[in-house]
C-alpha cells in the first residue's frame, strides 16, 4: 500500500493566492478612498467657504475659519490662501 501525505490540492493554493491578492487591492483602494475624502471634508469648499489672497484677507461681511485651502491639484496646503466663510 502506497500511501500519499494529506495535503491540499494545488487548485485550492492557487484559489486561496488569488483571494488574498484581490483582497489587498481591494484594501489599497478603500484606503486612498478615505484618504481623499477626509482631505475634502476639511477643506474650504466643503464648509461653504471660498479661498482668497491671505494678503487681501476676508471682507467685512465674512470671517476665517479653519478650513483648509489646497494647492489646485495637490495635497499641501497652500500657505499664501485663507478660507473666507459668509456669516449667516
Amino acid at each position: 500500500m502506497n500511501k500519499r501525505g494529506q495535503g491540499m490540492p494545488m487548485n485550492v493554493i492557487i484559489i486561496a493566492a488569488i483571494a488574498l491578492l484581490v483582497l489587498v487591492v481591494l484594501s489599497i483602494v478603500f484606503v486612498n478612498n478615505i484618504a481623499g475624502t477626509n482631505k475634502e471634508l476639511g477643506s474650504c469648499e466643503s464648509t461653504g467657504g471660498t479661498c482668497k489672497p491671505a494678503a487681501f484677507g476676508c471682507a467685512e461681511q465674512e470671517t476665517q475659519r479653519n478650513s483648509k485651502c489646497y494647492q489646485a491639484g495637490s495635497d499641501k496646503v497652500d500657505a499664501t490662501q485663507i478660507c473666507c466663510i459668509k456669516y449667516k
